[in-house]
């Protein structure tokens, strides 16, 4: 069963076959619970271990000087993150799961192992962090030029996209574990910004929103927020 989560999380993840390359032969995978608001680790630790969400909500965020944080990346299931490790041990975010979670810890250097046997594990793998590059470009320029309402669009749509990815049953229902303070801390805004933001976009019709749910109805017209920004129309590694 555990092995089956990362077997699908890479396929949707990284388009790699795990049982065509041989990537997962002598990975061992150890179940973790943490309770909401516990961390996995904390900036500055030595982390020798990805993880596979298998459920939950994980989320990475970085400690700014003044006390404040920025929210840098959401990891739903069947997301498998810490792949930063596989070339910088020590953390420099701070991994906290904002409910309670069930993960998979695998082995950095078991994992290393698998991608030095499977070389078309390597190149999927390359593929898939070569998109997510020029993506995160794209959120640069959302976060550097765009409006509240363009950013809140780009979150909404990312997340979207990774349950899409995922292979969600219903991927435009949002169902967020994030009060409006922490939408407003992964966007650089304030929470009164954020809740007068939502508040025109349900009376646009755009989203319809419910304390911790979020269905979007119209994707277009959150596509027409962002898309004048950024150089490409993609959303599908934000936030992820």
């Amino acid at each position: 069963m555990a092995k089956q989560y990362l077997i699908d999380s890479l396929a949707s993840n990284f388009e790699i076959d795990a049982d065509a390359t041989g990537v997962l032969e002598d990975v061992e995978m150890t179940p973790k619970r943490l309770l909401k608001g516990q961390s996995l680790f904390r900036t500055g630790d030595v982390v020798t271990n990805l993880f596979c969400v298998a459920e939950g909500w994980m989320t990475a965020a970085a400690e700014l000087e003044d006390g404040e944080r920025q929210l840098l990346n959401f990891h739903v299931p069947i997301d498998l993150a810490g792949l930063e490790f596989l070339s910088e041990s020590k953390a420099t975010s701070t991994m906290t799961a904002f409910e309670n979670s069930l993960i998979y810890l695998i082995p950095v250097s078991q994992f290393l192992s698998g991608l030095q046997r499977s070389p078309r594990a390597s190149l999927s793998l390359l593929n898939v962090l070569g998109r997510r590059y020029i993506t995160m470009q794209d959120r640069i320029c959302v976060f550097a030029h765009g409006d509240a309402k363009a950013k809140i669009a780009y979150l909404l749509l990312g997340l979207r996209s990774k349950q899409l990815r995922n292979k969600f049953k219903n991927p435009n229902v949002l169902r967020l574990p994030l009060t409006q303070p922490d939408i407003a801390d992964a966007l650089g805004l304030s929470p009164v910004t954020v809740s007068r933001e939502f508040t025109k976009l349900t009376k646009a019709g755009f989203v319809e929103y419910n304390r911790n749910e979020i269905t979007i109805k119209d994707v277009s017209a959150l596509e027409a927020c962002v898309t004048p920004i950024i150089t490409q129309d993609k959303h599908a590694d934000e936030f992820g």
